[in-house]
């Protein structure tokens, strides 16, 4: 069965979303990698599109072979910086486009010390991005 990112975290969201953010990048590479058959940073060093893409293979119901991909780009908003939702969208939009995918997630992350407690200030939004794509937006 194929994960479905955006429905799998809104379900469990309520009990762990606050857990789950506290997570080093690392710690949620190995964590996603023991459910996807294929994980893998992604970004300008690397020579990929986002931040992480996420791909499983599963069976349809036709009973073929068939690949889940969902991308996520992660920003993270810091002292002194103007909230990254506009650019996130934008970068977003652009790797969405090259790989050939209608949706995808966007993550800020609230580091500002001015910011309400995580437990406060996570939430799930839709957002959609310059050419019309829908995003699932994290702000944590």
């Amino acid at each position: 069965m194929p994960i479905v990112c955006r429905q799998a975290v809104r379900s469990r969201a309520s009990a762990t979303i606050a857990r789950q953010i506290r997570l080093a990048s690392k710690d949620l590479h190995g964590r996603l990698r023991s459910r996807c058959l294929w994980l893998r940073g992604c970004g300008p060093r690397s020579g990929r599109d986002g931040d992480l893409l996420v791909r499983q293979r599963y069976t349809d119901s036709d009973g073929r072979r068939a690949e889940q991909r969902e991308s996520l780009e992660l920003k993270v908003w810091r002292d002194g910086r103007k909230d990254p939702l506009e650019e996130g969208l934008a970068q977003l939009d652009g790797y969405l486009d090259r790989m050939g995918l209608t949706t995808g997630i966007l993550v800020i992350f609230d580091r500002r010390t001015t910011a309400t407690p995580i437990t406060e200030r996570t939430r799930f939004d839709e957002a959609t991005s310059p050419t019309g794509r829908q995003v699932t937006l994290l702000r944590a």
